[in-house]
């Protein structure tokens, strides 16, 4: 059976119709008596298919192919279980995290450069607190920046 995106079948007066959500995921929509209702299809196969005994939360697709929904492509996991195979297949690249790529970052790497100047090079910016207070950010967060533990590479100041 082809399951392309839109396709549609009438049955029982219920409207089923396929697609691919926003992240490449094929998704069943059905509809009755005016309520419509969105589920994955990998979910649906492996709550069919495959026990769950460790209750693991997550799915993930062996083969890294998302529309991929044979029973044998699918694995129960857990959230790190699922990062840890996206990562060592390359589907998802760590740098994404790094410096002010981090859409949590509240510093770039001038600011950064910066700070580690000023600690360095006068007696009076030696007050962590007072820099955490400049920049905003927690007095910890200057304390890791100062011995690399944030912002770690040595060479971008």
């Amino acid at each position: 059976m082809d399951i392309g995106d839109g396709a549609k079948r009438k049955h029982n007066k219920m409207i089923l119709k396929y697609s691919k959500d926003k992240y490449g995921y094929l998704r069943l929509e059905l509809s009755k008596d005016g309520g419509r209702k969105h589920f994955r299809i990998h979910r649906l196969v492996i709550e069919t298919f495959l026990p769950n005994p460790e209750n693991k939360p997550q799915v993930n697709h062996i083969n890294g192919i998302k529309n991929d929904n044979r029973i044998e492509n699918l694995e129960w996991c857990t959230a790190l279980e699922n990062m840890q195979h996206a990562h060592k297949t390359g589907l998802r690249k760590y740098n994404y995290l790094i410096g002010e790529k981090n859409h949590n970052s509240k510093l770039t790497k001038w600011d950064v450069t910066v700070i580690r100047r000023l600690y360095k090079n006068s007696n009076y910016w030696h007050n962590q607190y007072i820099l955490a207070e400049i920049f905003n950010v927690s007095q910890c967060l200057i304390h890791n920046i100062i011995n690399y533990k944030a912002w770690a590479a040595k060479g971008a100041d």
